[in-house]
């Protein structure tokens, strides 16, 4: 526990220094709790009820430029009761927010259907992505049920701050705050009886994470 708690302070406490990419460090700490987390947020009602299952990280979602690069959600989740897709977006830092990054997010969520989504990510040839295939398809879901999701839906995972500086921001940026669905880490610590083999690790990251929400 000791090793933990170092850990995630010394990634907190270091979140302003330069060069320091706080969003990289903790990503892979909350995958390994995030489908456990968003159970318990729908149980408390700060997110949409039913069970939450998780898919993959970084998932790719089309070609950005000439050079096949994809863009990647942070997290895709699947909502077995709505049997809703689930991007999770995380921020770290309320400066990083990029309008153009979320209007591409809801023109995929409008424009495309999982059956696309799917074809897109089985035709890429990139040699990376063929383990990641395997999990995603046989051991996450199958292709059959991926392609019978009908909805898809954002959340923001991101500091408090970004939610309420809305006012500070004009235009089509306020518009866009206001109308994002978000996860705060203050949410995450408030909210953070999960059930977990490391639930009181849990509790510990939470106690620190949530100082990212004055970023």
């Amino acid at each position: 526990m000791k090793f933990v708690e170092t850990l995630i302070k010394s990634i907190v406490d270091n979140k302003d220094m330069p060069k320091v990419q706080v969003e990289r460090e903790i990503s892979p700490i909350l995958e390994i709790f995030i489908e456990s987390f968003m159970n318990n947020l729908a149980i408390n009602n700060k997110v949409e009820e039913g069970t939450y299952k998780f898919i993959a990280p970084e998932f790719p979602l089309s070609n950005e430029d000439e050079n096949n690069r994809s863009v990647n959600i942070d997290y895709l989740l699947l909502n077995e009761k709505s049997n809703t897709l689930y991007f999770i977006e995380l921020k770290t830092d309320s400066s990083s927010f990029k309008l153009s990054q979320y209007e591409y997010y809801k023109n995929t969520i409008h424009n495309k259907t999982t059956t696309e989504l799917y074809n897109f990510l089985k035709d890429l040839e990139n040699k990376k992505y063929k383990n990641y295939k395997i999990k995603v398809v046989d051991e996450s879901i199958s292709e059959e049920e991926f392609k019978k999701i009908k909805h898809i839906k954002l959340i923001y995972l991101a500091p408090k701050k970004l939610t309420l500086e809305n006012t500070r921001r004009s235009g089509a940026g306020q518009d866009a705050i206001n109308s994002i669905e978000f996860i705060t880490f203050e949410d995450l610590h408030m909210f953070n009886d999960i059930d977990h083999e490391f639930s009181a690790e849990w509790n510990v990251i939470t106690s620190h994470l949530v100082k990212l929400d004055k970023n």
